[in-house]
């Protein structure tokens, strides 16, 4: 489907479908109309070729601004069904009118956040404020998208339709309001909460503590601070984005281990890394132990067979060959077929990817460590 009338009618039925006023509907409608005739078809153009139509329409703020909050819900709206990929005015600011409710200072955000009492308000307001999150991206939010681990920690963007990368920095504030939490194990953060709660609840705060304002002005300030500072503003200079160094330490990994899981660990694809660490530690046992057809090909009888006492027996005692053909065995048992390993939970599935990698290269690195590289068995072969 590429009619712009088709897109815009899909969108007016999901509109209808929310309960929005007919007015608004036909508003918005006929403003989408207008850029699809003038500026092109949906989903070819960016924001640079948008904001030079708005230079050459001379449109009034109110105008400008009415213009991009309905482009920015159709495109949202075209993101989730796969209509589009990008939302071409992610990037632009939109402009507060005069006397704008909106607008809030620096000092008007300290005290709303310095006065909230609730733990989960707070949370909201760093959300919004420092994050540049809405209200429906709040309520959206699960333990999935969080990832504490990482240094510096992170959340997860790539569902958000503005979202310029696929994760972004923790802004001090958020991570603190989030300490502040008792977070849910897993699934969504805030189950007994709606689009329209968050907004309804962060209103009657800034009511309560006396500052005119709503959700929207912590989105106005945030966006400023964009336009003033750049994405990450307020985060310490050492908070560099997570890069393939800073994931994890690759020196602590045996380096030929590291380099077949290395795409994935720098795409943070933690749900693949075990089992791709397990497939290429049994690949070597293979290649060094050389199992013949009466000693058992299999996955499991392959790890039992590297550490047994004709090929690398490992340690110095009885106990401790024991142990090291123990450490082989429940790998192979219990990570080589690692189905049954659905951990939901984003941070849960890195820190178990990581600790997989480490016990992967202790088997690799403690049978090169007593035997060499390439490894030469007790056996001579």
């Amino acid at each position: 489907m590429s009619d712009a009338k088709d897109y815009i009618a899909l969108f007016a039925e999901d509109q209808r479908r929310r309960k929005l006023g007919e007015s608004t509907i036909k508003g918005r409608s006929l403003r989408l109309a207008t850029v699809g005739r003038e500026v092109g078809r949906f989903g070819t153009f960016d924001g640079p070729q948008l904001e030079r139509w708005f230079r050459e329409r001379k449109h009034s703020d109110n105008t400008k601004r009415a213009y991009l909050d309905t482009l920015s819900e159709f495109f949202r709206w075209g993101i989730e069904r796969g209509h589009f990929n990008l939302d071409p005015t992610a990037g632009i600011v939109r402009p507060p009118a005069k006397g704008d409710r909106r607008r809030i200072s620096d000092d008007q955000l300290a005290m709303v956040i310095e006065r909230s009492t609730k733990p989960v308000v707070r949370l909201w307001l760093a959300l919004a404020a420092y994050q540049g999150l809405r209200c429906q991206d709040i309520f959206r939010l699960t333990t999935g998208d969080l990832d504490l681990v990482a240094r510096p920690p992170r959340i997860r963007l790539e569902d958000r339709p503005d979202a310029l990368g696929k994760s972004a920095i923790l802004h001090p504030e958020v991570l603190s309001a989030l300490l502040e939490m008792q977070l849910p194990g897993r699934g969504r953060l805030f189950p007994r909460d709606t689009s329209e709660s968050v907004s309804q609840k962060i209103g009657r705060h800034f009511k309560r503590v006396g500052v005119p304002g709503s959700a929207s002005s912590l989105l106005w300030w945030y966006r400023l601070q964009v336009q003033r500072f750049g994405r990450n503003f307020g985060r310490s200079a050492d908070a560099a984005p997570a890069t393939k160094d800073t994931l994890l330490d690759a020196s602590a990994i045996e380096t030929d281990l590291f380099e077949h899981v290395r795409v994935l660990v720098e795409n943070e694809d933690w749900e693949k890394v075990p089992r791709e660490a397990a497939v290429f530690v049994e690949a070597k046992l293979r290649e060094w132990a050389r199992p013949s057809e009466a000693q058992g090909r299999g996955s499991v009888e392959v790890f039992k067979l590297a550490p047994s006492d004709a090929k690398f027996p490992l340690g110095g005692t009885a106990s401790e060959r024991q142990g090291w053909k123990q450490l082989f065995a429940g790998f192979a048992l219990a990570i080589r077929n690692d189905a049954g390993h659905k951990l939901g939970n984003r941070t849960a599935m890195k820190r178990h990817a990581i600790a997989v990698l480490g016990t992967a290269s202790l088997l690799l690195g403690q049978i090169r460590h007593e035997y060499g590289d390439p490894p030469k068995s007790a056996g001579g072969s």
